[in-house]
């Protein structure tokens, strides 16, 4: 478990930890307001939202790394693009990338249901759980501290490069020393049928939900 609590700290704490903190300033820079700056960080959790059960599913037939291994290729692809970015559109380019092919959460709750016994799986979603909060807790400080206090455009783009030797870094320690957890792979009929997506939509506009989005 310890290797994959690894690989989720460093996944968050480069992609969320990190670019949360500065993301809004480099923003900013470009002209957007707080609306764009909102549209930025949603975009990324719509796209998740919607293609996160497609990618657990795939996760079944395939196996849980090679999924994972698409993860941080993903994301080092969509921080490039970051710090390469000049233009609010490539930011959100950006964002449009990691959100397709994120999947630490439903391929990683997956692995952690793989590695762990009923006795043993509360605590692994448990350290699942801490190793999210430590790369949110770290990630800010080491945005900030990289940017430094003025936010140029050149600091905030170090940000994102620095984003990216932590995607390297984890997408190496993914590739040569992560286990595949799945020992049985399971048929799985690739479908875009709506279908797929109807138990999703029912949660977004469950009318007992409604009020936490407001």
């Amino acid at each position: 478990m310890t290797k994959f609590i690894i690989f989720l700290f460093l996944d968050v704490l480069a992609f969320s930890g990190i670019l949360i903190s500065t993301l809004p300033f480099l923003i900013n820079n470009y002209g957007g307001d707080i609306f764009i700056i909102t549209l930025a960080f949603g975009s990324f959790s719509f796209f998740q939202f919607f293609v996160s059960p497609f990618w657990g599913g795939l996760s079944d037939k395939f196996g849980r790394k090679p999924l994972l291994l698409m993860n941080c290729i993903a994301e080092l692809i969509a921080n490039i693009i970051l710090a390469l970015s000049g233009t609010i559109l490539v930011i959100f380019i950006s964002r449009l990338v990691a959100g397709l092919f994120k999947t630490n959460v439903s391929v990683g709750t997956a692995y952690i249901a793989d590695i762990t016994d009923e006795k043993n799986r509360a605590k692994g979603m448990g350290m699942f759980g801490v190793a999210f909060g430590l790369g949110f807790t770290i990630g800010p400080l080491v945005g900030g501290l990289i940017a430094g206090s003025n936010f140029t455009l050149d600091s905030l783009h170090n940000v994102a490069w620095f984003a990216c030797i932590i995607n390297l870094i984890n997408l190496l320690y993914v590739f040569f020393f992560l286990d595949e957890s799945l020992t049985e792979k399971k048929g799985y009929k690739i479908s875009y049928s709506f279908e797929k997506f109807r138990s999703q939509i029912n949660i977004v506009t469950n009318k007992n939900l409604l009020p936490f989005f407001f």
